[in-house]
């Protein structure tokens, strides 16, 4: 009987289709299954007795059952919030219909699949940027300094100590469009004031050689090297061109890597870091829903194929 696999994530998720691609090469059964479709799509029945319970996913167009039971490996890819749909006239109601549906689904599916990655609740703390650098500053990895704030004379006295030498950026994402890690500028002093509703965080600008994205799955290991015109001096290498090629880090970095992402209870994360003569190797941040697949087509490394690996171990 076949092996099933089951990623959730929207269906133009590509990072999805290549992970997809690779089960079935591997011979499983594999559906995406995109949360904002509940209801509207495809349906829920969870039965739950004493002694006995179940968990069914039907589709509407193909009639086809999905038995939750059978799942063999389950990935929360991209588990987006479900929309609020407008249902009816009154928006208090549309939020909890909308809650309804995700903890309806979403717990259905944690409740009977066993092998699945990554933990909603731990993927959430293990985003927050002062928790991961906290942890990883006490596992031995280099961090840079920094100060998170909401005080401006605060954040004035740490940017003058480092002699301007800085960079700021969001402590969570945005659905305002892609906000770059930025350098400080003498100009932007007279905005800290803005820190009194909106905190941010600082930290000391590491000018470095290189780049590094490195994909945490299980005990396997993938880096990519990103190179970049050093003359450019970016905090942010999103935003410039770049030339990615495979890079082995030292054993030691590689294992506290591991270290760090399990510390959390992962099993996938993207760590961004990069490599300073002066510093070493510098760790920025761990991104446990993090993009992979430009660093496996340009570095050539068999990330999806591990991550399949996984779902079917």
């Amino acid at each position: 009987m076949p092996r099933k696999a089951v990623i959730v994530s929207h269906q133009a998720d590509i990072h999805a289709h290549a992970v997809r691609h690779e089960l079935e090469k591997l011979g499983s059964l594999v559906r995406v299954i995109d949360l904002q479709a509940f209801t509207r799509e495809f349906d829920l029945a969870t039965q739950i007795k004493l002694g006995s319970a179940s968990g069914m996913i039907r589709d509407g167009k193909t009639g086809e059952s999905l038995d939750l039971a059978s799942i063999t490996g389950l990935w929360w890819r991209r588990p987006f919030p479900l929309t609020r749909e407008k249902v009816t006239t009154s928006s208090k109601l549309d939020i909890t219909i909308a809650n309804e549906r995700r903890a309806a689904i979403i717990g259905s599916l944690d409740a009977f699949v066993r092998n699945a990655f990554n933990d909603l609740g731990r993927s959430q703390q293990a985003a927050h940027k002062p928790t991961q650098l906290l942890r990883a500053s006490r596992i031995g990895l280099k961090v840079p300094d920094t100060l998170i704030t909401n005080n401006p004379e605060e954040a004035e006295a740490f940017i003058k100590s480092l002699h301007g030498r800085v960079v700021y950026k969001m402590l969570s994402g945005t659905s305002l469009g892609a906000y770059g890690t930025r350098h400080f500028k003498d100009g932007d002093f007279r905005h800290l004031d803005r820190l009194s509703t909106c905190p941010a965080i600082f930290q000391r600008y590491v000018k470095g050689a290189y780049d590094l994205r490195t994909i945490v799955i299980g005990n396997d290991v993938f880096t990519g090297r990103i190179d970049y015109d050093e003359t450019l001096d970016t905090p942010d290498t999103r935003f410039v061109p770049t030339k990615v090629s495979p890079f082995q880090l030292p054993a030691e970095v590689t294992e506290k890597l591991v270290q760090l992402v399990q510390s959390f209870g992962l099993v996938y994360s993207a760590v961004d870091m990069r490599y300073s003569p002066e510093d070493g190797y510098v760790f920025f941040e761990s991104n446990p829903e993090g993009q992979f697949l430009w660093i496996e087509i340009e570095a050539d490394l068999p990330i999806s194929a591990a991550i399949a690996q996984r779902l079917l171990k």
